[in-house]
Parts: C-alpha cells; structure tokens; sequence
C-alpha cells in the first residue's frame, strides 16, 4: 500500500467517528500513511452515496466527511472508478450544499 493507490473498505467496518455508520464497501484514495494507519480520501462515487446525514453530522461536529484515517486490516487495494477531478468537483458541489 502506498500513497496514491485507491482502496476499498472490508465488510463490517464502522465509521471510527460514529460507530453507527457502516462504511464498508467505500472507496478512496491513500493521501497518506503514518505507520498503520491510512488517510483515506474518498472517491467521487463514495461521495455521491454518502448518508446526508453523515455529511450534516461531520459538519455540524467540524469533521472533514471528505476523508477518513483508517487501518491496515481495515483496507484492501482496489481500482480506481474515478479521477481526482472528479473528487473536487464533487467536493465542491457537497461544499456548496452544506
């Protein structure tokens, strides 16, 4: 695993912030790493399918619902379904939003 490669979350992995949000299935890219934890940040799709309410809650707590640090055992490579164009300008539409 390194920076840049895309990933996808394993099944029955919850969000570290609020347990009651199942993540697994979600994908996004590696913005960094620090020993085993992986800073992930999500593809346009995770995005786009996000909860609202996990957006309005990130938010409203000043989280970055954008990325997410997770680790190792929690991650498995897979291939990107996007470009990182794509993520801004989703960002920026999400931004806009809320």
């Amino acid at each position: 695993m390194k920076i840049g490669n895309s990933i996808k979350v394993k099944a029955g992995i919850a969000c570290p912030d609020d347990e009651s949000y199942d993540i697994s299935g979600w994908q996004g890219r590696i913005l960094s790493i620090d020993e085993d934890l992986f800073e992930i940040e999500w593809d346009s799709i995770t995005l786009s399918q996000m909860p609202e309410e996990f957006i309005i809650n990130s938010v409203d707590e000043d989280l970055d619902y954008t990325t997410m640090w997770l680790e190792l055992e929690e991650i498995d490579i897979s291939l990107p379904r996007d470009k990182k164009e794509d993520v801004a300008k989703k960002q920026e539409e999400i931004d806009a939003k809320y």
